[in-house]
Order: C-alpha cells, then structure tokens, then sequence
C-alpha cells in the first residue's frame, strides 16, 4: 500500500497515513492515561498507609499476636513498611514496570505467577447468562411493571 504526500505551499511534504486520525486519537487518549495511572496508584498507596490496618501483623498470621515488638520491627524493615510512603510507591512502580509485581501477602507466591495461572479460565470461561440482552429487556415477577398474576386482584 502506498501512501500519499500531500504538499503545502511554504511546509515540507508529509505523508498521510490511512489510520492518521485514529492514531492521533489513540496517542492522546495513551498520554492521557498515564497521569491518571500514576495518580490513581498513589492514591491507593495512600489510602493503604493511612489505614489503621497493621500489615506487619497480618503477614504475620497468629504469630504476629504473640510476637515481641523487636520481631515486629524486623519484619517491618524486611517488607519495607518502615519507609516512606513516596519511596514504597516509587519502588513498587518501577519494579511493576519491570514486570515483578512483588509477592501475595496471602498465598506467598509472586503476583505474576498468581495472575498467570488465572488468566487463561478468566479468558477461557463462558460470559455469565445474565449478561443475555434479551433477558434483560423482560420484567421480572418482582418487577412494579410485570403483569398482575393470574387469578389476583389489583386494589
């Protein structure tokens, strides 16, 4: 396929490419998400820190009720709780960006491994038959419009 160049008087010849406008349209809307990214993974960094949910104590399961507060305190600076919120935020950041997204707190075992094993039914699985356009178009018997059942008397 062969492209066009258009000339303008006093600019240099361009070419016009066939997805031009959707491009620039893609381009934008890219530019545009990364800020909203980065604000919205900040925000939830910070909701996060100013929980009154101890993480340390959680990873720590029902050892963490009995453990001393030294323990506690190593085990903060080995998952990096102790630092600041901006330089946690930043290196979960670029690390995600490299591809580790770090270790489930829950199942201990990293992210990615988790993600990956789940993708394949997520993407696999039928939609729900809910999502049915028809169904939804009908009045449900506990719906204020559906029809007087037979034999009942409206008042």
């Amino acid at each position: 396929m062969t492209t066009a160049i258009r000339e303008t008087p006093g600019k240099a010849a361009h070419r016009r490419l066939p997805w031009g406008p959707m491009a620039r349209l893609a381009g934008r809307r890219l530019l545009f998400a990364v800020p909203v990214l980065l604000v919205v993974t900040f925000g939830v960094f910070a909701i996060a820190a100013a929980s009154p949910f101890d993480p340390v104590k959680a990873y720590a399961g029902t050892a963490g009720l009995t453990a001393s507060q030294d323990n506690l305190d190593q085990l903060r600076a080995n998952l990096g709780v102790d630092r600041p919120l901006a330089t946690r935020w930043w290196d979960w950041l670029t690390s995600a960006l490299t591809g580790d997204l770090g270790d489930s707190s829950t199942l201990r075992q990293p992210v990615a491994d988790v993600i990956g094993e789940r993708v394949g039914w997520s993407c696999c699985s039928p939609p729900p038959p809910s999502s049915s356009p028809s169904c939804s178009a009908r009045p449900s018997a506990s719906s204020p419009r559906a029809a007087p059942a037979a034999g009942s008397t409206a008042r």
